[in-house]
């Protein structure tokens, strides 16, 4: 079997591959690089359909602010 770890600390730690989000955003490994901005509430221009990148989002229905926190729209 596997052994318990060592400390609760041990046992929730992030993996390496977890980046830390501030603002309330969520990291993704494969997210749409358009849109999601307060600044980007306008009719949406020319995007690369099926493009994705990783990185820092929003959760669905909220928008980024310029301070880098997510808001509502």
């Amino acid at each position: 079997g596997q052994d318990p770890p060592a400390s609760l600390a041990d046992a929730v730690a992030p993996l390496p591959s977890e980046v830390p989000c501030e603002g309330g955003q969520e990291y993704e490994d494969c997210g749409d690089p358009c849109g999601g901005t307060c600044a980007e509430l306008r009719p949406p221009g020319p995007c690369p359909p099926g493009l994705c990148v990783p990185g820092c989002r929003c959760p669905p229905g909220l928008l980024l602010a310029l301070g880098g926190h997510c808001v509502p729209p």
